[in-house]
């Protein structure tokens, strides 16, 4: 959880530097903060008490979600 607890501006720096480390290669962020996922954009795994309830694209898991959760 790379952002909990931070303010926005701290939040922000926060993102460029994942943003930067992405670049050219893969990462991997475990998230709650549903604007951090959607800027970093990529694949999406949903996942409730270790089940994996929902994979896809950023867009389609944040515009057209399967599970309900």
């Amino acid at each position: 959880e790379p952002t909990m607890g931070l303010d926005c501006s701290r939040r922000d720096d926060i993102f460029l530097l994942l943003k930067k480390s992405a670049q050219g290669g893969s990462l991997l962020t475990i998230t709650h903060d549903i604007d951090v996922a959607q800027q970093l954009g990529g694949d999406f795994l949903v996942i409730k008490n270790g089940d994996m309830l929902e994979a896809g694209s950023a867009e389609s898991v944040l515009t057209n979600p399967q599970a309900e959760y």
